[in-house]
């Protein structure tokens, strides 16, 4: 997420202006109803949210590609939907169709190819065609899968905690004691004790999550599943920042105001989301 890219400051610690930071605030305050409705409304919302935000940021992926000279396809949207749609199938019980839409995503993206009429390149612009087409979109249709799960509107709530939580922790805990830079090349404002603060927030948030939503889990497993939901945002978040950093771009859109573009704040999810998703199926069945 991007308070974690602000979120471990070494020495010198560049000050963030106050009316950037009240428009994070403010943001935050606008989406943070807006996803506990979508939650409280039920599966086709999400499943409609989730489509919508899949779209915007495979948009500002491509984007990013763009910037970087590549010339990635909208075959690629194409194939978004399809594994939106897998999703949606194999939460109401259905059959995994995951291996044919992968499957007729490397035909497809490959055929676009073949039929380009100026080759140059062709090699980069496929591969970004069919990665993105996967990375963004395979990775957020595990918020449909999450719910799908009994008491998966409560599982939803935990990921968001974990994250807004971890974040939060590494943004401040960074801004005040981060001295050791942990990624200097791909993000230079992120320390150690920045990450290790993500981790702490990020465990009580889960446990907090966890006790106030009943779930059927010890708080021990609770804090567990905040430390590896963690660990698996900062990781998402430090993708994104090597994304970012390889086509020379600072951020993914201009969407949220005070956060940058969508991808930008759903870039920890990709990662924690669908890591909580396979811990819990474990967990609990």
């Amino acid at each position: 997420m991007d308070t974690a890219n602000a979120a471990s400051e070494p020495s010198p610690k560049p000050r963030r202006t106050l009316s950037n930071l009240t428009q994070r605030i403010l943001s935050s305050v606008v989406l943070l109803p807006v996803l506990a409705a979508v939650l409280w409304l039920g599966n086709w919302w999400i499943v409609g949210t989730v489509l919508l935000v899949v779209l915007l940021s495979l948009y500002e992926l491509y984007g990013l590609f763009k910037s970087g000279g590549y010339r990635p396809h909208p075959v690629g949207y194409l194939v978004a939907v399809a594994l939106v749609v897998v999703a949606v199938v194999r939460s109401y019980g259905g059959p995994d169709l995951l291996a044919p839409v992968v499957t007729l995503a490397i035909i497809l993206t490959l055929i676009v190819e073949l039929a380009a009429p100026d080759l140059t390149g062709a090699l980069p612009n496929w591969l970004s065609t069919f990665a993105g087409s996967l990375y963004v979109p395979w990775l957020l249709v595990h918020f449909i899968l999450l719910r799908s799960l009994p008491q998966g509107a409560a599982w939803i709530a935990v990921a968001l905690a974990i994250t807004f939580a971890s974040d939060t922790g590494a943004y401040f805990v960074g801004r005040r004691l981060g001295r050791r830079r942990m990624a200097p090349v791909i993000s230079p404002n992120k320390s150690w004790e920045g990450a290790v603060g993500g981790l702490v927030f990020g465990m009580l948030g889960s446990m907090l999550a966890v006790e106030l939503l009943h779930l059927p889990i010890s708080l021990p497993i609770a804090g567990m599943l905040g430390v590896l939901g963690s660990l698996a945002g900062q990781a998402g978040d430090l993708v994104e920042s090597l994304i970012k950093r390889q086509v020379g771009v600072k951020d993914s859109g201009k969407l949220i105001p005070g956060h940058g573009g969508l991808l930008d704040r759903v870039d920890s999810l990709l990662f924690t989301v669908p890591v909580l998703y396979y811990l819990v199926v474990w967990l609990t069945h």
